[in-house]
């Protein structure tokens, strides 16, 4: 069985001419790329006009007709200390 690590990992979004990094803690046993990967194809839901949530392309995803666009970002290991405390300031995924 693998072993939870702790992670701070960054989505990258962008929404029109705007560009969003998004900041957020997660633990897990799987590789992190896959980790982030489900992540990037669910962050805006099924909730999501004109288009299936999750429209991948190349290393990312399509929301909304195309508008919005997420794909995973750089990750981080930390130990669970750090974790704990980071968890104060950033949200857990």
């Amino acid at each position: 069985m693998a072993k939870t690590k702790h992670y701070v990992g960054t989505l990258e979004e962008r929404n029109g001419e705007r560009e969003y990094d998004h900041q957020f803690l997660f633990k897990t046993d799987v590789p992190p790329e896959a980790y982030m990967d489900r992540v990037a194809s669910t962050f805006f839901g099924s909730d999501c006009d004109d288009a299936e949530p999750g429209e991948k392309d190349g290393n990312g995803y399509f929301f909304d007709g195309g508008c919005l666009y997420v794909a995973p970002g750089r990750y981080t290991e930390v130990d669970k200390a750090t974790y704990v405390i980071l968890s104060e300031f950033i949200t857990e995924l």
